[in-house]
């Protein structure tokens, strides 16, 4: 089966899609929450499962409305079955993103909101230890 990934509404259902990627080259660097202890940085798509506990951060955008909180990855409301992790085509190809529930909800810089829940690049997710 051959699918546009645009087309993200066809790898959902009961056939299999399986996607060769290249392996990511993940920044090394940890980062600390509050007191929490110290994760490396999860760059690969497979790296994150259903009910792994994230802290999102966003180096490259500091006043991202969901900076420095903190939730758990779930499955996406849009997918079907288990699949966790949607490729979304970026100016830099596609990447994967993972739909996380905030432990609270948060409004966005306009007031919108409050969310519940993102859907976020892979690349500004740090699990949490415990």
């Amino acid at each position: 089966m051959v699918a546009d990934l645009g087309d993200t509404h066809v790898l959902s259902g009961k056939d299999v899609a399986e996607i060769d990627l290249a392996p990511m080259e993940a920044d090394p660097a940890a980062v600390r929450h509050g007191e929490g202890g110290v994760g490396k940085r999860i760059g690969h798509v497979l790296e994150a499962t259903v009910g792994d506990r994230v802290f999102i951060k966003d180096e490259n955008y500091p006043q991202f409305w969901a900076n420095e909180a903190t939730g758990t990855v779930a499955t996406h409301p849009s997918r079907s079955g288990d699949a966790i992790v949607r490729m979304v085509k970026t100016v830099s190809g596609y990447e994967p993103h993972y739909w996380v529930v905030l432990d609270e909800a948060r409004r966005d810089a306009d007031g919108d909101g409050p969310y519940s829940a993102v859907e976020l690049p892979a690349a500004w997710l740090y699990p949490v230890s415990s």
